[in-house]
């Protein structure tokens, strides 16, 4: 907690409450655990420098699956975030955070993610995941829910 304020905290000493309020979601690492259990997280360097995430969804998928979910090189992820124009944290624990600019586009990315999560062991998947997503855009786009589709990686739009 202590890189979510400047410098370090004494937790016993400082209100939270100042910094977090209840129900907050964080983006966090455990540093240690002391002998009554206490524990030392860090923050500096993460999404929002560990600062409460605001606004979007939170989903839990298999945390076996994060590496799948996250791709060679950030790609699957990566590809999610570009055409759903959403920001999405994954942690290691299968806890996944979206945001996006509509409700809509949040849980088509939700809908990619659990996707991954249940087709993980499948050929293809990559592949199957865009498909999905562009031909869900094309349907928001014809509903009047977003004005403009997103390019597809394919140097064109779909």
């Amino acid at each position: 907690v202590q890189d979510a304020v400047e410098g370090k905290i004494d937790i016993l000493k400082t209100d939270l409450r100042k910094i977090f309020d209840i129900g907050d979601i964080i983006y966090a690492k455990v540093k240690a655990f002391n002998e009554i259990n206490q524990i030392d997280l860090i923050t500096k360097g993460m999404p929002f420098n560990g600062g409460p995430l605001k606004g979007g969804q939170l989903v839990k998928i298999t945390p076996s699956k994060v590496p799948r979910l996250i791709g060679k090189g950030g790609s699957m992820i990566n590809m999610i975030k570009h055409l759903t124009n959403t920001r999405i944290i994954v942690g290691q624990n299968g806890w996944v955070w979206v945001s996006g600019r509509n409700e809509e586009l949040e849980k088509l990315a939700i809908e990619a993610i659990l996707k991954v999560d249940r087709e993980s062991h499948t050929q293809g998947l990559t592949d199957r995941v865009r498909e999905m997503v562009v031909k869900r855009l094309h349907e928001l786009k014809e509903q009047g829910i977003i004005e403009e589709l997103p390019q597809t990686g394919e140097g064109e739009e779909k």
